[in-house]
């Protein structure tokens, strides 16, 4: 399925754009990296503060583990706003 838009040009005219579908088999490999990395970095939990601390190997993990579940949250954003057709935003303004 092709999605058309309108965007908006200087003098008020309209172009039409077309934008791809959303590509759900994508996006379920992407959310399922970030539930595993979530679910991984959530048994961590379970043995305490200073295990944790005190052990660098889970310390890294959780480090990496954090970068995979930031980085497909990241790709799930990207390809939605891709496909949707959204512009990024030029400046950000924090609230």
């Amino acid at each position: 399925m092709i999605i058309s838009t309108l965007l908006p040009l200087r003098d008020a005219t309209f172009v039409r754009r077309l934008v791809s579908e959303v590509n759900l088999d994508r996006l379920g490999e992407l959310s399922g990296h970030l539930r595993n990395a979530c679910r991984q970095l959530r048994a961590y939990t379970e043995h305490g503060v200073e295990a944790f601390i005190s052990d660098a190997k889970t310390t890294n993990s959780a480090k990496y583990l954090l970068i995979v579940a930031s980085e497909a949250a990241f790709d799930i954003c990207n390809h939605l706003v891709a496909k949707k057709g959204a512009a990024a935003r030029r400046t950000m303004r924090i609230a």
